[in-house]
């Protein structure tokens, strides 16, 4: 009877152990690929982007309807020179995203600082140079999404030490009692 119940513990154990490996590596997972999407592109441009100086050639704040919301975003045209070639290149008012977002009165400020015809410090990709940025994306808030599941695997990780410790002693105990 005491074996089967302990077998029975080690089991219960076991599938836990395996839910919480899964919910981890979920966490991980979503926790690597955003990483790599939304902050790493932006953090690869502040150290290795090169500066240039960029000609203001057109400016404008797009929109996008999403549902019963607009959504906006900020294009600005620019030419630059690399190497002496000429690039002409619509950039983002937000680093290198280009995603639409809902606020527009930001855009809009943002927009007055930049004047068509005058010329600003821009940043290219020196190994591509036909990227660039015109302005920095610096929101703290891009690692917002981040809190939760980082949050969530740290208690997972602990809940899954503690089992595995104790799926351990009930191992170790097992084969001392043969």
């Amino acid at each position: 009877m005491l074996k089967g119940f302990v077998a029975r513990a080690i089991e219960n154990h076991f599938i836990l152990l395996i839910g919480q490996l899964l919910v981890l590596l979920i966490c991980l997972i979503y926790i690597n690929h955003f990483y790599y999407e939304n902050i790493y592109p932006d953090k690869r441009a502040k150290e290795v982007f090169q500066q240039a100086s960029c000609l203001l050639l057109n400016k404008t704040l797009n929109s996008q309807k999403m549902g019963d919301d607009y959504r906006y975003r900020i294009d600005f045209l620019v030419r630059y020179t690399v190497n002496n070639r000429q690039y002409t290149r619509i950039v983002s008012g937000n680093g290198l995203n280009v995603l639409f977002t809902e606020r527009r009165e930001p855009k809009e400020e943002m927009m007055s600082r930049y004047a068509i015809g005058n010329s600003y410090t821009c940043w290219y990709d020196p190994e591509n140079p036909s990227i660039a940025i015109l302005v920095m994306r610096h929101y703290w808030f891009s690692t917002f999404p981040l809190i939760f599941p980082s949050i969530i695997a740290v208690i997972v990780f602990y809940f899954f030490i503690i089992n595995f410790l104790d799926v351990l002693s009930d191992v170790i105990m097992r084969f001392r009692k043969k």
